[in-house]
């Protein structure tokens, strides 16, 4: 259900933003399938899925795709560090120091 919530809350935060072309990435199969599947979701979290299949009409373009964690450690200390949080913490052009090197590691796998 996390998985579901933050895919959600990125894709709000993304239409909030303004951006009209987007790639939503997750390492939550189940989520990712779900999201990018057309069929009515009757499961626990359908209705969090529904709100953010939603929301990807508001975009010129939503790409939805898995990635293996092993290339998703950015996302992964994220979420280490949201979970400690009791408030909201956004990074438009810089990016959190603790990130630096799981954010060199991800992008080794592009080369």
């Amino acid at each position: 259900m996390v998985e579901a919530i933050t895919a959600v809350q990125a894709l709000r935060f993304a239409s909030e933003m303004g951006f009209r072309n987007i790639e939503l990435e997750g390492d939550s199969l189940r989520v990712i399938n779900r999201l990018a599947f057309t069929d009515e979701d009757w499961s626990p979290t359908g209705n969090i899925i529904e709100e953010g299949r939603f929301l990807c009409k508001f975009f010129c373009s939503c790409k939805i795709s898995h990635t293996l964690r092993a290339g998703n450690q950015v996302a992964h200390e994220l979420a280490k560090f949201g979970v400690g949080c009791d408030e909201d913490h956004v990074w438009i052009e810089d990016n959190p120091g603790f990130i630096q090197g799981p954010l060199s590691t991800d992008c080794s796998h592009f080369v």
